[in-house]
């Protein structure tokens, strides 16, 4: 335990090394079990490497995945907003919602041309943290965006500022038990992900700025990550997109793989879908 480390969540300093990665160290806080890297520093230099279409493509088989664990809480709202909404899927599935505005927040100014166009809605060139307007929403959605916003403490004031009175913000984000190894998981994408939520963090965030936590959904990570969502986006390697395809093709081979993954990591890594409501 190093003292003079302190967890960008609650501030405490009682935390501990889990392992190196590289330059970094990923530390697991006693307080609030939040997973985060040390030094704290978020790069992204190559934030969104794929072509539009390929990231499309990943976006819709993504959507495909979560949309069901979700898709009740678009029902009967007048305001959304997706933060971080990519090239604008989920923003276009809501158009089968008769909801009056929808808004997307995408720091990259192609993709948010294309999210405008796509889903037909207004979509703002810039980051959560720097949306000052008037407008407020019954819901906003954070899909795999947790991990990539170094300032939490201003996030969820944020969030609290953009959210009316009962509305609800969906976040989906990996969720590490403790005792998770270096090994579990194949690219854990740091720096670019700067923290990972533990078992009480939601509920270490529902105390400290007033949220309730409405639901809160664990998906084995092998479920997700040997998808047909998964398996058939062609990322950035051809080589590992052939060998998902096969994967995916071959059958029973994908149903073997993540009951073998789920053994491997010992049902300690999961995909976390978390509804908080102000």
């Amino acid at each position: 335990m190093t003292r003079d480390i302190i967890c960008p969540l609650c501030e405490e300093r009682n935390n501990k090394l889990s392992f190196h990665i590289g330059q970094y160290q990923l530390r697991a806080c006693e307080t609030c079990d939040l997973n985060f890297i040390h030094p704290y520093i978020q790069k992204e230099e190559n934030r969104n490497p794929l072509h539009i279409d390929k990231q499309l493509a990943g976006e819709k088989r993504s959507v495909d995945f979560y949309f069901g664990y979700i898709s009740k809480y678009y029902e009967g709202i007048n305001s959304y907003l997706d933060i971080g909404c990519g090239a604008g899927e989920l923003l276009k599935k809501a158009q089968n919602f008769d909801i009056k505005i929808r808004n997307g927040l995408e720091e990259d100014e192609c993709r948010a041309k294309h999210a405008t166009e796509y889903a037909q809605c207004e979509v703002f060139d810039t980051d959560v943290l720097k949306k000052q307007d008037n407008v407020s929403y019954d819901l906003i959605s954070m899909i795999n965006v947790f991990s990539h916003v170094s300032n939490l403490d201003a996030l969820f004031q944020s969030l609290k500022s953009l959210l009316n009175e009962n509305g609800k913000v969906i976040i989906k984000t990996g969720l590490f038990k403790k005792g998770f190894r270096k090994n579990n998981f194949f690219n854990l994408q740091i720096p670019e992900h700067v923290h990972f939520i533990g078992d009480k963090t939601i509920a270490f965030i529902c105390e400290k700025y007033q949220f309730k936590c409405v639901e809160d959904i664990r998906i084995p990570l092998s479920n997700e990550l040997i998808d047909k969502g998964f398996l058939l986006s062609p990322g950035l390697s051809s080589f590992r997109y052939t060998l998902k395809k096969i994967v995916y093709y071959t059958p029973g081979l994908s149903f073997i793989l993540r009951k073998l993954y789920t053994l491997y990591t010992k049902n300690k890594l999961f995909s976390n879908i978390v509804v908080l409501e102000k």
